[in-house]
């Protein structure tokens, strides 16, 4: 009976071994965020940067707001921001940050000119489509 449940068990261990590498492979938050403190720090640093600038006030407002668990729309609404603000400030700079990252591919020779312009008409066409797997291909198809 015991050499039965241990031939069970070994199955079991070695699947959740196997689980457990490929879990904690993705680093910190699902594998959004790198798992280098260096670049975590400086991640993090750029992201209360650029909510201080969106919101028009210090990079300390946002971080005690951050200590305080309040998220972006919080800090917005106590800072009199409307959603409908917000979301235009965020559509802004998405799109800024979006044409910065397209013209360091063309600087960097990664792709033309022409080829970034063709992008940015794409991604503005379809701003706000998600598009994945099969909805991907049944857009692109005719």
């Amino acid at each position: 009976m015991n050499k039965k449940i241990a031939f069970a068990l070994v199955p079991v261990f070695a699947l959740s071994f196997l689980g457990a590498g490929n879990a904690s492979a993705h680093g910190f938050f699902g594998g959004w965020a790198p798992t280098d403190p260096v670049a975590f720090v400086q991640m993090q640093q750029t992201r209360f940067e650029k909510q201080a600038g969106m919101l028009g006030i210090s990079t300390d407002e946002i971080k005690d707001a951050w200590a305080d668990g309040k998220n972006l729309a919080d800090l917005a609404t106590t800072k009199g921001i409307t959603k409908e603000q917000l979301k235009s400030r965020m559509d802004a700079a998405h799109q800024k940050a979006m044409e910065e990252r397209t013209q360091a591919l063309v600087d960097n020779g990664v792709i033309t000119k022409k080829q970034a312009e063709r992008h940015l008409q794409f991604m503005s066409k379809n701003k706000g489509v998600r598009m994945h797997g099969k909805e991907l291909f049944e857009k692109r198809l005719p």
